[in-house]
């Protein structure tokens, strides 16, 4: 079913092709961009101001995070690691190398997170030298 100034075409081999109408600049779809750029470019204006201090408080809160849930994670992970190592022994050999796959897996893992632990607070803090601190403490 056709819409407004557009068609719709079928050719032998059945795809479906749909004919827009042309783009009409001097229309209204010219006035509703132009005013949704101003409006965007006067939100962002207003709001820039206030983000410095709302970005700091959002990153200190990210590196809290991390640092209180990671370790948990590497923990579990590790165990995991033990216990998946453990598991595949009892098991055949073709289980017993996928086991080992995964539990190494489990262990990079870990020690992937224990380095994001170590790193997030010094990265953070250089990357966001200009906003001031980033306060890292666990309160």
């Amino acid at each position: 079913m056709p819409c407004a100034g557009i068609s719709v075409k079928t050719i032998p081999s059945k795809a479906l092709f749909i004919d827009l109408p042309a783009y009409n600049p001097d229309g209204a779809n010219m006035r509703f961009k132009i005013v949704a750029f101003a409006l965007a470019a006067l939100f962002a204006i207003a709001f820039s101001t206030s983000m410095l201090f709302t970005v700091q408080n959002a990153i200190s809160q990210l590196c809290v995070s991390l640092k209180s849930m990671l370790p948990v994670v590497a923990m579990m992970m590790l165990v995991l690691a033990g216990v998946i190592y453990a598991a595949g022994q009892i098991m055949g050999a073709e289980t017993r190398a996928r086991a080992n796959v995964w539990a190494t897996a489990c262990l990079t893992g870990a020690l992937i997170s224990i380095l994001i632990v170590v790193v997030a607070q010094p990265v953070l803090q250089m990357i966001y030298s200009d906003a001031g601190s980033i306060a890292c403490e666990m309160e």
